[in-house]
């Protein structure tokens, strides 16, 4: 990927190796190498691997090098009770902000999201609620909350698609993440925040099922 100057843009490129697990955890990142692959320098290489790793993606060792972070069963779980703690308090604020115009866009990307239902294909479906969850962020205000939230789902990205891929996990979410937005639609905070949390709790199920049956990673 490259930038509007048409300049090299080594973080992003790496980054996408990485989240298409291109590059699988534990894997060695060898400066040189990315170098000459990206018709780049080492200096550029070590900056975006510093980036990755404040992002949760890359472990730099000194003597040792870089190489993919591999996000234990563990700390899986954790990341998905952390997020779903953040989502329900930013969820809450957004029924205190959510003007009108929110309202529609809102509206429509429900919308968009049921659509998606009649492609049969759990990652549209998720792609689609993800936009959903990322305007309640918006409107939430909550600018710690929302790169927080999406610092956690960055790393999880290379997980999560194991419990959507569970049977009737991408049909479930649709109803809950409707019945979260409905609830703020009303103003009910309350019911907001039950309604997310419930949402949660079953993706986090969901996520120790799979662990279960094909664990997290290799």
């Amino acid at each position: 990927m490259a930038t509007d100057n048409n300049e090299i843009d080594e973080y992003e490129l790496l980054r996408d190796l990485i989240l298409r697990e291109k590059v699988l955890p534990k894997e060695r990142l060898v400066e040189a190498e990315y170098a000459e692959r990206f018709g780049s320098n080492r200096s550029n290489i070590r900056k975006a691997l510093k980036r990755l790793e404040q992002d949760g993606l890359v472990v730099c060792e000194p003597y040792k090098g870089a190489h993919v972070r591999r996000v234990t069963e563990s700390e899986a779980v954790e990341m998905f009770e952390v997020r779903g703690a953040l989502e329900v308090l930013l969820v809450r604020q957004a029924v205190e902000r959510i003007t009108y115009a929110d309202k529609k866009v809102l509206k429509s990307l429900v919308q968009e999201m049921r659509d998606t239902q009649k492609s049969k294909d759990p990652i549209v479906v998720v792609r689609a609620s993800r936009k959903v969850r990322e305007e309640l962020w918006r409107i939430s205000g909550n600018a710690t909350g929302t790169r927080l939230l999406a610092n956690l789902n960055t790393q999880l990205v290379r997980i999560w698609f194991r419990g959507i891929m569970m049977p009737g996990r991408s049909e479930a979410l649709v109803e809950e993440l409707s019945a979260a937005v409905d609830a703020v639609y009303a103003g009910s905070a309350a019911k907001a925040a039950t309604a997310m949390r419930k949402y949660h709790d079953a993706a986090i199920a969901n996520l120790k099922q799979a662990i279960d049956i094909m664990g997290v990673a290799n």
